[in-house]
């Protein structure tokens, strides 16, 4: 039985089913890259951001 890989969807990078689960198909790296983009896109909102 064939073992079923997991890749980001962005760069390729083999990732764990886990991994794939948990950041929406992307490895952590660019999960945390697409966050960083999304909240530059978001400042100078209304929206209060509260650092973690």
């Amino acid at each position: 039985m064939k073992k079923e890989e997991y890749r980001c969807r962005v760069c390729g990078r083999k990732i764990s089913r886990e991994k794939y689960e948990a950041f929406d198909g992307l490895c952590e790296e660019c999960w945390e890259d697409e966050m960083t983009e999304e909240i530059d896109a978001t400042e100078g909102t209304d929206e209060e951001f509260v650092p973690i």
